[in-house]
């Protein structure tokens, strides 16, 4: 679930809470979290659960992946 807030004054009100997202993360007992959210607030990165598919005959090769987050 997510909420927006404001602050007013010495004490916050929350909006209506609301569904984060269609998609269920992953559940993986032992950890408090596993997702984070960007600074600005609006990309997260989480762990999906992975969805029954054929096995595939090819391998995705990331080159440069941290240069890439710079940006």
């Amino acid at each position: 679930m997510a909420v927006a807030y404001e602050t007013k004054t010495d004490s916050l009100v929350a909006d209506k809470q609301r569904l984060r997202s269609e998609k269920r993360l992953v559940n993986m007992p032992g950890l408090l979290s596993i997702f984070d959210v960007a600074p600005g607030g609006k990309r997260l990165v989480a762990q999906l659960p992975v969805e029954a598919q054929q096995p595939t005959s090819h391998v995705i090769v990331l080159e440069n992946f941290f240069d890439e987050l710079k940006h």
